[in-house]
């Protein structure tokens, strides 16, 4: 009982000693911020309606610092 009670305890710090490692790093921007997303979604369906298929827009942005 004191084994997992000990594993228990070992495995919260290292959880929390992560998160804090994690949230220290700087985040990588995904997303092109130079970009027109309207253009880049117009030539998209544009591309599409020409070749008899759809459009799947994701969308997103750099939000975190």
């Amino acid at each position: 009982m004191k084994r997992i009670l000990i594993i228990a305890i070992l495995a919260l710090f290292a959880t929390a000693s992560f998160a804090q490692t994690t949230q220290k790093q700087a985040l990588k921007k995904v997303y092109d911020e130079d970009i027109n997303p309207l253009e880049q979604i117009d030539k998209a369906v544009a591309k599409a309606k020409a070749e008899g298929k759809y459009v799947i827009c994701q969308l997103g942005g750099n939000w975190c610092p």
